[in-house]
């Protein structure tokens, strides 16, 4: 069986990622299911299996989830949910896992959606999760990814915002030997927006990669990213966000901010924000940051009589909790902070 080359760090989109030990694992496919639902029965959840169109696509992970893909749903939410659906991945041995889920939120729905990705043991994941936002719809979707050390993640999200929509996405990374995970944004809709929030914590050798690509295909819409990474040991953490904004899209406003802490020196972080502006009514802003815990704060923990650990912990916790207090709900952001 001829199966396409996995990209390169010669790919311009794979610069910083290295999959050479993920191309050289026997690309065998697994038949086992692996998705579990959570809330799933209450009113106006409908879930059936998806029809994945044969389409070949530029991306080659998309191509293995759509030719090799066992397990897939259909998701229309007609209904406010009083209660998140939660969506539980949970991997099995190292063959490769190739689910597919698609999310269609109906007009003026409001709904929470959480994504859980989990293993005890070393596995390999290539995921697709759509979603497709209505008129006037109103989406809190999260994405926790805590599998096991030696995993393999790659994961694609693509969002689609019709008119007066809104989505809020937080993706928490802290799981996987190697990790990339891709948010594809598309406005197709006037007077839309979003909000895309990251916090990825990495250690030991982890590699961490997170790309978002937000289009302003049409006019009248907001997007903002805030992403922060606390990195230590010997891991790597990628972030590479883009923005475009279409010629005739007018008054879009995008904000992009994207914050590190080494507590190694051997830890390395590469941030690349990207603008890609094709008309003059706009308001567009990036910034990143790359440093250290602040002396200063830590001098002034130990001189309360806080040991040098406990004041490490105080300082990188207040660092992430600026992702964190983004989430309203605070029975799920305590949840969050249990990872």
């Amino acid at each position: 069986m001829n199966l396409p080359t996995l990209p390169t760090t010669r790919d311009e989109n794979w610069k910083y990622t290295d999959l050479s030990v993920l191309a050289s694992k026997p690309r065998v496919f697994t038949q086992n299911k692996i998705i579990t639902f959570k809330n799933h029965t209450q009113k106006g959840i409908v879930i059936t299996p998806l029809t994945i169109q044969p389409e070949n696509s530029l991306d080659t992970f998309e191509n293995l989830n759509k030719k090799f893909n066992t397990e897939n749903y259909s998701i229309t939410i007609s209904e406010d949910l009083a209660q998140p659906l939660e969506i539980i991945y949970t991997a099995q041995g190292d063959e490769w896992h190739q689910p597919r889920i698609k999310i269609i939120v109906e007009n003026n729905i409001a709904a929470t959606i959480i994504e859980i990705f989990e293993s005890n043991i070393p596995s390999i994941i290539n995921a697709v999760t759509e979603i497709e936002m209505s008129s006037g719809s109103n989406l809190a979707y999260y994405k926790i990814q805590a599998e096991h050390i030696n995993t393999f993640h790659i994961g694609r999200t693509h969002i689609t915002l019709d008119a007066k929509s809104h989505v809020q996405a937080f993706t928490l990374s802290k799981g996987s030997q190697l990790a990339r995970s891709d948010i594809f944004v598309t406005f197709q809709g006037e007077h839309a927006s979003c909000d895309l929030y990251g916090l990825s914590y990495s250690k030991s050798r982890q590699h961490l990669d997170h790309h978002t690509v937000i289009d302003h295909a049409v006019g009248h819409c907001t997007s903002n990213e805030f992403y922060r990474s606390i990195l230590d040991d010997k891991s790597r953490v990628v972030f590479n966000g883009k923005v475009i904004v279409r010629e005739g899209a007018h008054q879009t406003e995008a904000n992009q901010s994207n914050h590190n802490i080494l507590l190694s020196s051997e830890a390395e972080i590469d941030t690349k924000p990207e603008l890609e502006i094709y008309h003059d009514d706009v308001k567009c802003t990036h910034g990143a940051t790359i440093g250290q815990l602040d002396d200063e704060a830590l001098f002034y923990l130990r001189s309360r009589g806080l040991s040098e650990e406990a004041s490490r912990d105080i300082l990188i916790q207040a660092f992430g909790n600026k992702v964190l207090q983004c989430i309203s709900d605070e029975q799920l952001r305590e949840r969050l902070c249990q990872y």
